[in-house]
């Protein structure tokens, strides 16, 4: 080989060598290679999420279909009726999953509505609460008997309120067994009402006076609207309730309550992960 093709041999190495380093000193590329690393590097560690097209219908949520059924109709669903439903509930799932791929969720405030229901639906399901140990039930129903006591219940006749006047003449034409026709179609008579309700409607005073009148004899009294006759035909006493006769009662009421309230623990748990700011 003649010598001059020795020598040109390194003579074009370092030719190649002197342009790729100049290659390389190009910013735009620089900028290129950069880019493709990172990119690399995020597909990595964040790999593309896989499409999920798995629907799972878990025993809370059967449990769950199986309540709000009970709830609703005063019975349980038949097996069929609890199929249906969860078929119906599957066929919403696929419509909204597919929409949301769509983006047909932004912006849409009945879409939104229906994440909020269902986020709700679901912290409700986890915070449904445990059976009452009989200590717990029993100290709540010590501090909440009186939903349970049986009032005491009054019942009377009152006539449409009047002036004063008026009401004492009706009043000697009743003890004279004169009343007109139109005094006693505009009587009414007050069933079984409780006696905590009277106050509201009458008046304190009104409600007062029935406590001390005889059963029987006519008066009359003073309401909120005018003078009325009024005659207190019966009273029944009140009774404190006894929590065996009334322990299921107390019971949903207990888990309801704690349901609430754990409910609003998870819900301000959730809100602690958020800032909120206000626009000027």
């Amino acid at each position: 080989m003649p010598a001059e093709a020795e020598i040109a041999r390194p003579d074009l190495a370092k030719s190649r060598g002197a342009a790729w380093k100049r290659l390389l000193s190009e910013p735009l590329l620089q900028f290129l290679i950069i880019g493709l690393v990172l990119f690399g590097v995020d597909a990595v560690l964040h790999p593309p999420a896989k499409e999920n097209r798995t629907i799972v219908v878990t025993r809370q949520m059967r449990n769950t279909i199986i309540e709000n059924y009970d709830e609703d109709h005063a019975r349980k669903p038949t097996d069929a009726e609890l199929q249906a439903t969860i078929n119906n509930w599957v066929g919403e799932e696929i419509l909204y999953r597919e929409g949301k791929a769509l983006g047909l969720d932004l912006g849409d405030p009945t879409i939104r509505d229906r994440i909020v229901y269902k986020l709700k639906v679901m912290l409700t399901d986890e915070a449904k609460s445990r059976e009452p140990t009989p200590a717990e039930l029993t100290a709540w129903f010590a501090q909440n008997h009186g939903r349970y006591d049986e009032p005491e219940r009054l019942t009377f006749l009152a006539t449409a309120p009047v002036a004063e006047d008026v009401a004492r003449r009706e009043l000697a034409d009743v003890r004279a067994q004169r009343e007109s026709v139109d005094l006693q179609t505009q009587t009414r008579i007050f069933l079984d009402r409780p006696r905590a309700s009277i106050a509201p409607v009458f008046g304190d005073g009104f409600a007062q006076a029935l406590d001390v009148a005889h059963l029987g004899e006519w008066q009359i009294l003073q309401s909120t609207a005018g003078w009325h006759l009024v005659r207190l035909d019966a009273r029944k006493p009140g009774k404190s309730a006894v929590l065996d006769d009334v322990r299921d009662d107390a019971t949903k009421t207990w888990k309801s309550e704690q349901t609430l309230k754990a409910t609003l623990q998870a819900m301000d748990r959730l809100k602690a992960r958020y800032t909120v700011r206000n626009e000027p």
